[in-house]
């Protein structure tokens, strides 16, 4: 019996303990996502904090604190460096979130100058966090992949 996945339940992040209040911004005022809960440590502290994307869809967000569990870290690069390469948010109107984030947020949103769709037949946009992670913003057409993908 195939494994039958039924969504991605969430995205773990690290940051550096002093960005958590900037992170806290981003999250709720910059992308509108709500608090949704805080894991605490038997010390008081937060060791994981939730924030809700969608119906069963989270953002955690570690602390850089000692606390934080350390997954096979080796020590090669500093633990509050430690974030992701990108993960990818499904819109449904690209122009709507670049007039949210550019004008109402002040927040860049880098994307093709001629609205062009990426390899993936998407519209693809990107926002970075006040770490530097990058958030992909992406708009389906009929043709974009995922869409085709999913038909088969």
């Amino acid at each position: 019996m195939a494994i039958r996945y039924k969504g991605l339940g969430h995205v773990a992040l690290r940051c550096a303990e002093e960005n958590m209040d900037r992170l806290e911004k981003f999250f709720t005022e910059t992308m509108g996502f709500r608090r949704a809960f805080d894991l605490v440590n038997d010390k008081g502290e937060i060791w994981i904090r939730y924030y809700r994307v969608a119906p069963g869809q989270y953002i955690e967000v570690l602390p850089g604190i000692p606390s934080a569990p350390v997954d096979y870290y080796d020590g090669s690069v500093p633990r509050s460096c430690h974030s992701h390469y990108h993960a990818c948010f499904q819109i449904s109107d690209r122009f709507a979130a670049i007039e949210e984030f550019e004008q109402k947020k002040g927040l860049k949103v880098n994307r093709t100058p001629d609205d062009s769709v990426g390899l993936c037949k998407s519209h693809c946009m990107f926002i970075n966090d006040p770490e530097g992670g990058e958030w992909e913003l992406m708009e389906f057409t009929p043709e974009s992949l995922q869409i085709v993908c999913d038909k088969e």
